[in-house]
This record gives structure tokens, sequence and C-alpha cells, in this order.
């Protein structure tokens, strides 16, 4: 069993779609679904409304302080704390309120997780929805997707993050600490446009409350990004997950 933990801010539509979404998966994946939400938030309400019909994720009040000191205290204080964690979990799985993951890349991360204490994916699906534009980016060293064995979340106490990481992105930059840490292996996954397993980050043009933008992401202007065909790539690793609203260039497909 896998905890997935994740820290909602704003953003009610994305959050309601990120919601069902995983939702649906947990359905028939061994998935746990743990949310913070900060009683600051002007949407904390409809978060909260929302989960009141989705009754598989659990939610908990957490201040709206820095972003990988909200992650930290939703996995320290409550995610240790709950019985049924501490009765079956094998591991946490981090994503943003606007990252997907398939089936695949949930079951694979089930499986290295009996072996392996710390899992980074190598690559990541960038989407935004109201374009159509999509991309894959290479050497992917972002939080999304990324998983923790029981063993290493047990040898920290379960604080995954250093206290001393201050900066608005150091959510991102603990790699070095969690390898010193680990027993076992720290592995890249490795994600192609081909591999059954894949994860997404939805980046709206609307909603300006990105850390990055799909522009950060564009193949014309990130060498690392490629061009992918929005439309294919949902219906063979996101089946019903939304309506592409658009296609990419011609030079993505």
């Amino acid at each position: 069993m896998i905890a997935l933990a994740t820290c909602f801010w704003k953003r009610p539509d994305l959050s309601r779609f990120f919601m069902e979404y995983w939702h649906r998966l947990a359905g028939a994946l061994p998935l746990l679904l743990y949310g913070a939400v900060s009683p600051e938030d002007p949407f904390y309400e409809e978060h909260l409304r929302v989960a009141s019909h989705l009754p598989v994720w659990r939610m908990f009040d957490v201040p709206n302080e820095k972003l990988w000191l909200k992650f930290d205290t939703l996995v320290a204080e409550h995610i240790r704390n709950d019985p049924e964690a501490k009765a079956v979990l094998q591991g946490l799985l981090v994503m943003g309120s606007d990252d997907i993951a398939n089936r695949s890349y949930v079951r694979i991360v089930d499986v290295m997780l009996e072996t392996c204490d710390f899992i980074q994916p190598g690559s990541c699906i960038m989407f935004e929805p109201e374009t159509g534009l999509m991309s894959l980016l290479n050497g992917f060293d972002g939080g999304a997707g990324r998983a923790y064995s029981r063993h290493l979340l047990e040898k920290r106490n379960w604080h995954v993050w250093e206290s001393n990481e201050d900066t608005f992105f150091s959510i991102d930059n603990h790699n070095k600490i969690l390898a010193l840490n680990a027993s076992r292996r720290s592995v890249t996954l490795p994600v192609t446009s081909d591999t059954p397993w894949q994860i997404m980050d939805i980046k709206s043009a609307e909603e300006k409350l990105n850390m990055w933008f799909w522009s950060d992401f564009s193949p014309e202007q990130n060498p690392l990004a490629t061009w992918l065909d929005a439309r294919d790539t949902i219906e063979r690793h996101f089946p019903d997950a939304f309506e592409c609203t658009g296609a990419a260039p011609a030079s993505a497909a």
C-alpha cells in the first residue's frame, strides 16, 4: 500500500479534477490518499466540500507555509499517525496538486519500493489543456512522482525534507540528503513516450499560480523537451482522464 501526499492551494477547478482522478485510481490500486489544505486558502471550504463527496481522501489542516514544510507536516504529523498507514503502508508517493500518474506508474512504484528506498522518474509529460500543447521533459528532476520507502521514512523519523531548506523551490532539492540516508537503492525510473508508466504535470494557461509554466517546457525553448501528440498520449496512457481541448503543432505529431 502506498500513501499519496499532496498539498492544495487555490486553483479549485484543477483541485477538483485532481481529487476525482485519484479517487478513481484508488478504487482499483493500493493507494491511500492524503491532502493538506490551509484555512488561509480562499477556496478552503470548496476543497473540503469536494473531498466530502470523495471519502477515500483524508484531508488535514496545514498552515500555508513554505511548500516543503507543508509536505513535511502532512507526512510527519498526519500520515505517520494514521492507524491504517501504520498497519499497511509500504511507501510514500509525492504529487503536486496539478500532477497525475497512470495506473502502470503506481503499480511499478509499488513493486520497486519492495527493494528501493528512493525512486525518481526520469521524464515527465507537460500538458497545457487550454491549448492541447504537450511535451516530454527529459532529465526530469522535479518532485512529481517521487517515491520513498517506509524504511527511509522511518530512518528519517518521517521528516523527508530538511528544516534548513528555506527557498521556494526546496521541495525539489533534497536528493543528496536522501541518497545519504538510503540503505537500499536510490534509482531513476526510465520514462519515455513509449513506456507504459507515465506521469503528467498539468500547466494551466489561465491559472497563474504555478511554480513553472508551459513555456518553460516548450521544445522551442527547452532543449530537454520533445513534442508529443496530446490526444494520442492521453488516449493511450490516461484514458478517460479529461477531454483534450486542442492539438499539438504539426511538428509534435
